[in-house]
């Protein structure tokens, strides 16, 4: 096979891996999130309850035995590493009150069908509490509210700060491996450039 028919090869195989990453890509955004069927996490699970709800409209409402949720937004991107994208579905808890709570959602396409990859509770606001999550380099980045703060919500310590007012972030990358996401190096704290505890775009 001479070079330039090599080349051209190349440059078909390449192009047919693209489509095929778009085409997956675009899949998972047609799923419609407001009308889904989610499993309840352990942190959410209540006895009596069911293990999962659907929303509607992109609501659940709260009954004698399940707590409410609502559809709070969507971002997309690969935090797997195999430059498909996932999605990354929070759901926000109705608490009657001012805590600030979520529930965040990680998933992939198997088969044309959504798949779950994982699914966690934050804590509120400032007390780990969920600021930022997204996709940066075939990675899932998580930021909570809090120095130390981890999934969970739980605390290596505490700021002394209000709810309303971390005054510091802690990002964590995770790296899809053994089908699992496990953290990859140290976690970084900084100072919270905003000021006050609440999720961002």
């Amino acid at each position: 096979m001479g070079i330039s028919k090599f080349i051209v090869l190349l440059i078909a195989l390449f192009a047919n891996l693209l489509a095929f990453s778009q085409q997956s890509s675009s899949l998972i955004r047609s799923v419609d999130w407001a009308k889904f069927t989610y499993p309840r996490t352990s942190g959410l699970r209540v006895p009596g309850g069911r293990r999962s709800f659907t929303l509607q409209s992109g609501e659940f409402p709260e009954t004698k035995n399940e707590v409410g949720m609502y559809l709070a937004d969507v971002d997309y991107g690969d935090v797997t590493g195999d430059g498909v994208e996932e999605a990354m579905v929070r759901l926000s808890i109705h608490t009657g009150g001012s805590s600030m709570p979520n529930c965040l959602y990680i998933y992939t396409l198997k088969d044309n069908r959504p798949r779950l990859l994982w699914a966690f509770v934050t804590g509120d606001r400032a007390n780990g509490g969920l600021r930022s999550i997204h996709a940066e380099g075939g990675k899932l980045v998580v930021e909570l509210y809090g120095n130390g703060a981890r999934i969970g919500g739980k605390l290596h310590g505490t700021e002394g700060a209000a709810a309303c007012c971390a005054k510091s972030v802690t990002r964590t990358r995770y790296q899809w491996r053994g089908g699992k996401f496990r953290p990859v190096g140290r976690s970084e704290v900084f100072q919270n450039p905003a000021g006050h505890s609440s999720p961002v775009g």
